[in-house]
Order: C-alpha cells, then structure tokens, then sequence
C-alpha cells in the first residue's frame, strides 16, 4: 500500500501547521467543543419533598418519644398524660421553684384552687 503523498510546503511551520489542522479536524477538541451542561439545581417539588420528609421523620420521632413516655410510666406505676395542647398556667408554674423542678424532672402543670397537679 503506498503511503500518503506528503503535501509540498515552502517551510517547516507549514508543515507543522498542515498537520494540525488535518489531525484537528479528525479528532475532537476539547477546547472547541460545547461547554458542559451546568449541575441540577434543585426545583421547587424537591424542596418541598425535601421538607415533607423531614416534616414526617419528625412526627415520627415525636411519637416514638410519647409512646417510649407512656411505657416509663407504667413501668413506675404512673398514670401518663398526654400535655400536647394543653395551657400550663404561669400560677401553676410558679409553684414549684425551677432549681427543685429541675432537680425532680419534674413540672406543675395544673393549678385550680385548692387542686394542683404534677408530673
């Protein structure tokens, strides 16, 4: 098979320059080629899927931590009472100083005139 005929050229640049242009043509140039796609940005139904799994892993937790609350309870022969929504009046606070609330864990939640209750 006879090999290519070497193109005439008037120096050695044109050669070089003959060469690259042909080789450059042939293969796929990384500098010339279109720019890379820019990374995902999160849209708005991620977000908020995000968020909602979040919203349900926290619900879950809390409910771990009331049902964990209520078989404490009866394990020391407690009566459990769910407090969520409930007010808790700042008379029936002020009944048990914070230093010995803190020191039994332990918080007034109820206050009606004669009748106080804690836990």
């Amino acid at each position: 098979m006879p090999a290519a005929p070497v193109p005439k050229a008037s120096s050695i640049e044109d050669l070089i320059q003959a060469k690259a242009t042909s080789s450059a043509a042939s293969a796929p140039s990384s500098v010339g080629g279109p720019p890379p796609k820019p990374a995902k940005k999160p849209n708005d139904d991620d977000v908020s899927t995000t968020t909602k799994l979040g919203e349900t892993m926290k619900a879950i937790s809390i409910r771990e931590k009331e049902k964990l609350a209520q078989q404490r309870a009866s394990a020391f022969g407690l009566e459990y009472i769910a407090l969520r929504g409930f007010p808790i009046a700042p008379e029936a606070l002020a009944l048990l100083p914070r230093a010995k609330a803190e020191e039994l864990k332990a918080v007034v939640f109820l206050f009606h005139w004669r009748v106080s209750r804690s836990i």
